[in-house]
């Protein structure tokens, strides 16, 4: 998808893709969205009145939001993802940031030993979408939220805390007071309850909570074999054909831990040179920022 700087200056030419398979309306502006979204995160971001507000509803219990129609109030979503590798965590904070865009949230990402602050640059001038965290945040354990916490999602849908409409009309509510905060469990691990975030009779209660806390991960599953010589990815030799990638018109970067995967590709287009591999670290080295440097360079050379 195009980036913002390099978005058409109206909506006039935008593509079904730009409006994300028909996700965003058709009167979608670029310049709109990007204005309005940025003003969000400055008006909520940390440091200011609202966020400081925000960060004493965990603390009191009170889940309610513009209860006393205050148009101060703010809404976050905190991306928490830990223990997995680069990729793992770029995706759910993509994920995120579409999710904050489209729900009227300002964006937090936590900063994982400081990996995401080494790694990336601030996204919205005059504020910061790195989570503060620390001893005046009311939550201080957020690593240990998983499936089974109380504040998540599924548990709560488990314990019939959100009351579904049996009438089928789209319309549920939570059965008592909101909590301050809902956690969405969307690990590869998630259950049954979890996945109805997706449903919006499910997801709608959880809009009322200041904040929500996010983790979400897919794993990519390994590119076979079949797939590449379906989509002629790679020009694999067929039958009475020889493939030579050592010419300079053909080439073929893999990026994994280790050389497995490119050692059989080469071996498979009959040893050329044409298969590079800029790295095979071995294994995934958890929080050091240099690894995942090198993780990102890749990715770079992946997207050229």
């Amino acid at each position: 998808m195009a980036s913002l700087e390099d978005a058409p200056p109206s909506n006039s030419n935008l593509t079904g893709d730009q409006l994300l398979g028909d996700l965003l309306s058709a009167a979608f502006s670029w310049q709109s969205c990007r204005s309005r979204h940025e003003a969000l995160q400055v008006r909520c971001g940390p440091g200011t009145a609202p966020y400081e507000k925000a960060l004493r509803q965990p603390k009191s219990g009170d889940g309610a939001i513009a209860a006393d129609g205050d148009d101060d109030d703010c809404r976050y979503v905190v991306s928490i993802v830990y223990d997995r590798g680069l990729g793992n965590r770029v995706i759910p904070i993509i994920s995120a940031f579409l999710y904050a865009v489209l729900t009227e949230r300002a964006l937090l990402v936590a900063p994982y030993n400081g990996d995401v602050d080494a790694l990336f640059c601030e996204p919205f001038p005059g504020t910061t979408w790195i989570h503060p965290g620390g001893r005046r945040f009311p939550l201080r354990r957020l690593r240990d939220l998983d499936g089974k916490s109380r504040e998540s999602l599924g548990t709560l849908l488990k314990s019939n805390a959100v009351s579904v409409d049996a009438g089928g009309n789209g319309t549920s509510s939570w059965s008592g007071r909101p909590p301050p905060y809902v956690y969405l469990h969307l690990d590869g691990g998630a259950d049954y309850h979890d996945k109805l975030f997706y449903c919006d009779e499910q997801q709608r209660p959880a809009t009322s909570s200041a904040y929500r806390f996010a983790c979400t991960t897919r794993r990519r599953r390994r590119c076979r074999r079949w797939c590449s010589t379906r989509e002629k990815l790679i020009p694999f030799p067929t039958a009475g054909t020889t493939t030579n990638t050592s010419s300079s018109d053909q080439a073929v970067l893999v990026t994994s831990l280790n050389s497995w995967y490119s050692d059989r590709i080469r071996d498979e287009l009959g040893g050329g040179g044409g298969v590079h591999q800029p790295s095979h670290e071995g294994w995934q080295r958890m929080g050091d920022t240099a690894h995942d440097m090198r993780a990102l360079s890749e990715m770079y050379l992946l997207s050229t």
